[in-house]
């Protein structure tokens, strides 16, 4: 599928979306976004009308492998599955995380791989040092964990805050953060 055709079926707010993060796309992917928006006649978040560029020349497809020659770099299939390891923005990780800070991530990206998924891999070493006595190591997990809960915390805020769906569903991300953070007031302050 070509980015055209992938970029065309998408709604405007997503197309928004994607014009306010065009760094995390390839040139074919960019210039998709743009083309549509003009087409379109939808203003960038900034209030401009889009600058298309020259359309990028495809590179020579015997430098690119056959399964990934049909999701064009940096571009996402409808449905949200993604073409190629770097299309996500995923690595490196410190920019990852710089970007969940910033909630650039989907909501639903933010709270369900970030948050869900993230936490539970780091409640397995968690978990699994404490089995074994090693409290120390626990402790640094736990301090590594905590300064990552921090960051995935912000980062559902800002990204319910950007979200174009339903407010219901932001509105309960933000909830669902909270929950464990008022637990852990009340129980501390219930022990002391």
């Amino acid at each position: 599928m070509t980015p055209e055709r992938i970029w065309r079926g998408r709604r405007d707010e997503e197309l928004l979306d994607a014009a306010g993060r065009l760094h995390d796309y390839y040139e074919d992917g960019q210039w998709a976004i743009l083309s549509e928006m003009a087409r379109r006649g939808l203003l960038m978040p900034n209030g401009e009308a889009p600058q298309v560029p020259e359309r990028p020349q495809p590179e020579s497809s015997a430098a690119v492998p056959p399964a990934a020659a049909e999701v064009a770099v940096g571009t996402t299939e409808p449905g949200g599955t993604s073409g190629l390891h770097g299309s996500l923005g995923l690595w490196p990780p410190g920019q990852a995380m710089g970007r969940v800070w910033r909630g650039e991530f989907s909501l639903a990206m933010t709270y369900w791989g970030f948050a869900q998924f993230g936490g539970l891999i780091l409640a397995i070493p968690q978990l699994g040092l404490r089995v074994m006595n090693l409290t120390t190591a626990a402790q640094l997990v736990d301090g590594a964990a905590f300064a990552y809960s921090v960051v995935v915390i912000v980062g559902i805020w800002r990204s319910a805050a950007r979200y174009p769906g339903n407010p219901i569903w932001a509105h309960l991300a933000r909830l669902a953060t909270l929950m464990p953070l008022v637990v852990a007031v009340l129980t501390m302050l219930g022990q002391g």
